[in-house]
C-alpha cells in the first residue's frame, strides 16, 4: 500500500487523438445523416404496402446497427461496496512499472453505491480501487467487456469481490484468490526450509524442498491452462509477459543456453495488446533485457533498442510508451557513452516524426539536445578550441602532440574543482604514465585574476592554461559545459576516449587504454594508488611533516594496521611551493609505510597518537 500513497494524475489526451476521435465521430454523424438520407427517400417512394414493410424493416435494422455501435463505445462499470460511508473511490492504473500510479477518474459513493460512466471505451488493462483513505484496494480488468458491477464490502476489498456481466473479470479474480493461496503456502514452506538448514536436517530440507516444486508446477499448470482456455484474455497477455523462455534440455553448453535464452527472451510476449503499457510487468521486462542480456557497449544497445521498437510498433499505444522510456533512460544514463544511444532514438524515431505524441515546440528541444551531444560522442573528434593561455600565447587543441590530451573545464571558485584539480595535478605529476598526459585547461571564468592565482599557488605551470573570456569558441555549447569540473579524454587524434571521469577513473582507464594501443602492460604503481585514495584525509591532517594522529575506522581490531604514507604529507606541503622542483620529489615504495596497531578498547571517535621511531625515520631518509 505505501507504492500507492502518493498519486499521479494523468495527463490529457494527445491532440492527435483527440483528432483521431474527431474524425470517428465525423465519419459516423456523416453515416447517420446518409442512411437517414436514404429512409426518407425509400418513404418517399413506398406506394405499396410491400415498400411500406421494407422500409419499416431496413429502419429498424439501422437503428439496432446504431445502438450497438454506441454501447461498444461507452463505459459503464457499476461498483457496490457494503458499508462504505458517503465519500469516494479512486480508479488508478499502472502504466508501464509497478512504481508509477495514475488516477483514471474519482468516483462518488454514495450508500456504497457508485457508477463510473465514460461516453467512450476507456483504454484496456489491469485497474485497481483504492479508497479514499488509502486503505482499502483490489484489482479489476478493462478489456473486452465495457459495462459491469463490482460487488464487495469494507471488510475485504478483493477477498469478497463479486462480479455480474464480466466473465473475464470473474475468472481475473478467481486467479487472484488462487495466487494469494498459494503464495500463504510458499511462504510458509520456505520458512520451514530455513529452518531445516539451520538445523541441519538434511531429511526435512529435501521434504519442504520437493513440495516447494509440486507448488511451484501446480501454479504454473494452472497459468498454463488459464492462457489455453482464454487466449484472448488480458490476463493471459499478461501471464505470457512474466514467463522466461524454457530452455531445450539437449542444450547443455552455459554460452548456448544464455543465447538460446536471450534469441527466445520476446516469444509470448504480445506487442499488439495495449493493455500491457497498463500493467506492472512491460517496462521490467524490456530494462531487465538491456541491463542484463545485452553487451554493455553503447552499439550493443543500440542494436537491441532498434530490436524491440520494431516489435513494438505491432501497437501505437505500446510504440509510443517503449520509444518515450528509452529516450529518457538513455538521455539520463550515468554510464559513460551510453548518450550516444539517446542520440540514435531521437535521430531515427523523433527527426523521422515517428513520435507522434511529441508536441512540435517540445521536438525541437529534444533534436536540439541530441544535436548537442553529437558533438561529444565517444569516437568523435573533439571540437577545436583555439584560446589565449595565461602566458599572452595562443594554443590549438588539435596542434598539441601527446598520446593522450586531458581537456579539463573548471572554474577557481568551483568548491569541486578544488578538490579534484589536486588530484589531477597528482595524475600528471607522479604517475607511471605522467609523461604521456597533457593537460588542455580550460578556466570557464569570465575574468582572469582568480585563474591566475589559483595557478600561481598550486602550482599548475605545466598545464596548457588557457580561456576565453570573449566567448569565441562557444565551447559550453560543443563541450555540454553547465557545470564544473567536466573532463574529456583524447587519444593521440584528438579522438574522444572516454569523458566526465574523476582522475582516480582516469588512471585506470589509461592504463588499460595503454595495454590495448601499445601491447606494453603499465603495472598499477600502489603508491600513486594509495596516495589518490587517502588524498582527500591528508588534506585535513594539521601538521604536514609527519602524521601524529589518524581517526580509528569503525571496523578497528586488535590486529588493525593503517599504513600512512609519510611522505604524502610532504607532497601537500610543496603544493604551497609555485617554485619546488617536482622532478626531485620521489615517492616511497609501497611497503615504505609507517605500521600502527590498534588496541583492542579503541573506539570510534577515539585519536591515537602516532610517534615513528627516529631510527626507522633516519632510515627512510637515507633510502630517499
Amino acid at each position: 500500500m505505501d507504492s500507492l500513497k502518493y498519486l499521479v494524475f494523468k495527463e490529457p489526451a494527445t491532440n492527435l487523438l483527440l483528432l483521431t476521435r474527431k474524425r470517428k465521430l465525423f465519419k459516423g454523424f456523416f453515416s447517420i445523416l446518409l442512411w437517414t438520407h436514404i429512409c426518407l427517400t425509400l418513404k418517399q417512394i413506398s406506394n405499396t404496402l410491400y415498400m411500406r414493410a421494407l422500409f419499416l424493416s431496413f429502419c429498424t435494422f439501422l437503428m439496432v446497427g446504431s445502438l450497438a455501435a454506441q454501447q461498444q463505445d461507452v463505459t459503464n462499470i457499476n461498483f457496490q461496496i457494503k458499508h462504505y460511508k458517503d465519500s469516494v473511490i479512486y480508479i488508478i492504473h499502472n502504466f508501464g512499472n509497478a512504481k508509477t500510479h495514475y488516477v483514471l477518474d474519482t468516483v462518488k459513493m454514495k450508500a456504497g453505491k457508485g457508477s463510473l460512466n465514460h461516453k467512450k471505451r476507456i483504454e484496456a488493462g489491469i485497474y485497481s480501487i483504492l479508497t479514499q483513505d488509502k486503505k482499502g484496494y483490489t484489482e479489476f480488468v478493462i478489456h473486452n467487456e465495457n459495462a459491469f458491477t463490482l460487488l464487495t464490502d469494507t471488510v475485504d476489498l478483493g477477498k469478497n469481490m463479486k462480479v455480474k456481466g464480466s466473465v473475464e473479470n470473474t475468472l481475473y479474480i478467481e486467479h487472484s484468490l488462487f495466487m494469494e493461496k498459494k503464495y500463504k503456502q510458499r511462504t510458509a514452506l520456505v520458512a520451514k526450509v530455513d529452518v531445516a538448514k539451520k538445523e541441519s536436517n538434511s531429511s526435512k530440507e529435501k521434504l519442504y524442498t520437493d513440495s516447494l516444486t509440486i507448488l511451484n508446477d501446480e501454479v504454473e499448470k494452472y497459468q498454463n491452462n488459464y492462457i489455453s482456455t482464454y487466449p484472448t484474455h488480458l490476463l493471459s497477455k499478461v501471464l505470457q509477459l512474466s514467463q522466461d523462455p524454457k530452455i531445450p534440455e539437449s542444450i547443455a553448453n552455459d554460452t548456448v543456453k544464455f543465447e538460446y535464452y536471450r534469441a527466445h527472451y520476446f516469444d509470448k510476449v504480445d506487442f499488439s495488446e495495449e493493455g500491457l503499457v497498463r500493467t506492472p510487468l512491460l517496462e521490467n521486462k524490456i530494462i531487465n533485457y538491456l541491463d542484463k542480456m545485452v553487451p554493455q557497449h553503447h552499439d550493443s544497445i543500440i542494436v537491441a533498442c532498434d530490436l524491440i521498437i520494431k516489435k513494438a510498433k505491432a501497437s501505437p499505444e505500446i510504440f509510443k510508451y517503449i520509444v518515450s522510456t528509452l529516450t529518457t533512460k538513455y538521455e539520463r544514463s550515468n554510464i559513460m557513452c551510453f548518450d550516444a544511444v539517446f542520440v540514435h532514438l531521437v535521430n531515427e524515431y523523433y527527426k523521422t516524426k515517428q513520435a507522434f505524441w511529441v508536441s512540435e515546440t517540445n521536438l525541437s528541444k529534444i533534436i536540439t539536445r541530441a544535436k548537442s551531444l553529437e558533438y561529444i560522442g565517444c569516437g568523435s573528434t573533439a571540437t577545436d578550441m583555439m584560446m589565449e593561455g595565461l602566458n599572452g600565447n595562443w594554443y590549438k587543441l588539435s596542434k598539441i602532440k601527446s598520446p593522450y590530451t586531458v581537456v579539463w573545464f573548471w572554474d577557481s571558485d568551483c568548491g569541486h574543482c578544488k578538490a579534484q584539480t589536486p588530484k589531477l595535478k597528482m595524475l600528471t605529476d607522479l604517475s607511471p604514465i605522467k609523461d604521456s598526459i597533457t593537460v588542455f585547461a580550460v578556466n570557464i571564468e569570465n575574468e582572469t585574476p582568480g585563474f591566475r592565482k589559483y595557478v600561481e599557488e598550486n602550482n599548475l605551470h605545466k598545464w596548457i592554461n588557457v580561456s576565453d573570456t570573449l566567448h569565441m569558441t562557444h565551447f559550453r555549447d560543443y563541450y555540454d559545459i553547465y557545470s564544473t569540473p567536466v573532463m574529456y579524454l583524447l587519444d593521440k587524434d584528438k579522438k574522444i576516449m572516454a569523458k566526465r571521469l574523476d582522475p582516480e577513473a582516469i588512471y585506470s582507464f589509461l592504463v588499460q587504454k595503454w595495454k590495448l594501443d601499445y601491447g606494453d602492460t603499465v603495472k598499477l604503481d600502489s603508491t600513486y594508488k594509495f596516495q589518490m585514495e587517502r588524498f582527500d584525509s591528508l588534506q585535513e591532517v594539521k601538521h604536514l611533516d609527519r602524521v601524529k594522529q589518524i581517526k580509528i575506522a569503525a571496523h578497528a581490531g586488535n590486529d588493525e594496521v593503517y599504513n600512512i604514507f609519510r611522505l604524502g604529507n610532504l607532497y601537500l606541503e610543496q603544493l604551497k611551493k609555485p617554485a619546488y622542483d617536482l622532478s626531485k620529489f620521489k615517492y616511497p615504495n609501497a611497503d615504505e609505510t609507517i605500521k600502527v596497531k590498534v588496541p583492542a578498547e579503541a573506539k570510534k571517535t577515539e585519536v591515537i597518537k602516532v610517534e615513528a621511531k627516529e631510527e626507522k625515520k633516519e632510515k627512510r631518509i637515507k633510502k630517499e
